[in-house]
């Protein structure tokens, strides 16, 4: 596990600071910023669905967990599709 962070620093060292020039921590930042707003929008539309549907936000999560990242992907391009 220690192997894994530190690998993971040098890449962060060498790509985020060196090929960025310095912007490597502003990125990642930015980076995280806007996978916490899509996760959030879509908990959004997800929570919308389940009151419409009188379905439990709960009973919801619990079904997403249980998906596999290719029916992650469906459920995401169809929530896209009904925007």
């Amino acid at each position: 596990m220690a192997e894994d962070n530190y690998w993971g620093n040098i890449a962060r060292s060498y790509l985020g600071q060196g090929l960025a020039m310095g912007w490597g921590d502003e990125l990642e930042a930015k980076f995280r910023s806007i996978v916490k707003e899509i996760i959030n929008e879509e908990m959004a539309r997800i929570e919308d669905a389940s009151n419409n549907n009188g379905v439990t936000i709960n009973e919801i999560i619990s079904i997403i967990r249980n998906m596999n990242s290719e029916e992650l992907t469906q459920l995401h391009e169809s929530l896209k599709g009904n925007k």
